[in-house]
């Protein structure tokens, strides 16, 4: 990337943050080192009602690149997309992150030499190096290979961190633009949202240390004690019995009343037998037997075709 584009360039990056105390000084630190100049970056962080003394640490680091948002806890989903909704500041690119991982130097010029200059939304992804708890580098890679992009695969639950990405301008505003009644995560939605009216870029290069620690449940690869099944169990019967908010139906419906004209036919047909699979025999069965859904791995297939069947998805 050239010293010109450099100059001219200004880069949010947007962090929620919750009891993230223990790691958020050296995930602080990776954005600090990007190559493409810390004086092009602004990070703003929401912390969601931490316990412990995360606000003390950022307060204490004095940086006037950093803005900190106190905010009442609403969980990780909701606190990032009041994040989205409330950023008023003007930037070429934006960037989610996470409070406990660690950026490659090379992350946001790898990102914005993908991304091109256009007014056509665009969102990047890219793929992670699993880390242990101490940050260290395995060298496995979080995703073996692009899994195949489809409205049944990105809802089925096809890996696409948000902590890799960064979006552009005419992104953001899609995003703000979006009345969603129902967020599982604010990347799937930024995702699919992107998949569906803009266009979505793939780096299969890793572009940061995606931590694994007690509190990870995907792509946790470490010991899988009792601890980690009991929480994977939680989460699992959260998603299953405790999402009728945000589960895919809604998402679905969301989809098309805000951007159903604008859809390619075969989307809005995935849209709308999502919408109304649990009353249809036929949409169920085209749903499970659909070939995009070969391409996940056996265990988000066998979990995605479980959930069909018994009316939870």
């Amino acid at each position: 990337m050239s010293a010109e584009n450099k100059k001219n360039m200004k880069v949010i990056i947007l962090m929620s943050v919750y009891n993230g105390y223990r790691y958020l000084k050296e995930q602080i630190e990776s954005i600090r080192n990007q190559t493409i100049g810390y004086e092009n970056i602004y990070l703003v962080i929401r912390d969601d009602g931490s316990k412990d003394q995360s606000c003390q640490l950022i307060h204490q680091m004095r940086d006037p690149h950093i803005t900190l948002i106190e905010g009442k806890n609403c969980g990780t989903a909701d606190s990032f997309w009041k994040l989205i909704k409330e950023t008023t500041a003007d930037a070429d690119y934006y960037a989610f992150a996470d409070q406990d991982d660690i950026w490659y130097k090379s992350k946001l010029e790898a990102a914005i030499e993908c991304l091109n200059r256009t007014d056509t939304p665009q969102l990047y992804y890219s793929n992670a190096e699993i880390a242990d708890n101490d940050g260290r580098g395995t060298g496995r890679l979080l995703m073996k290979q692009q899994g195949h992009l489809s409205v049944p695969t990105i809802m089925a639950g096809l890996h696409a961190l948000g902590c890799t990405m960064v979006f552009n301008r005419a992104a953001l505003k899609v995003f703000q633009s979006a009345r969603l009644s129902g967020i599982e995560m604010h990347d799937r939605s930024c995702f699919l949202i992107m998949y569906l009216v803009g266009q979505v870029i793939f780096d299969s290069k890793p572009q940061l240390y995606y931590r694994q620690h007690e509190n990870n449940v995907i792509g946790n690869e470490g010991k899988k004690g009792w601890i980690y099944y009991r929480k994977k169990l939680r989460r699992s019967y959260a998603l299953w019995f405790r999402s009728g908010s945000h589960d895919a139906v809604i998402q679905s419906q969301d989809m098309l009343k805000n951007f159903g004209e604008q859809l390619k036919a075969t989307d809005r047909n995935y849209l709308y037998m999502i919408s109304n699979y649990r009353n249809s025999c036929l949409f169920k069965k085209k749903l499970l037997l659909d070939k995009n859904i070969k391409t996940l791995n056996r265990r988000v297939r066998r979990s995605y075709c479980l959930r069909i069947l018994i009316n939870v998805f």
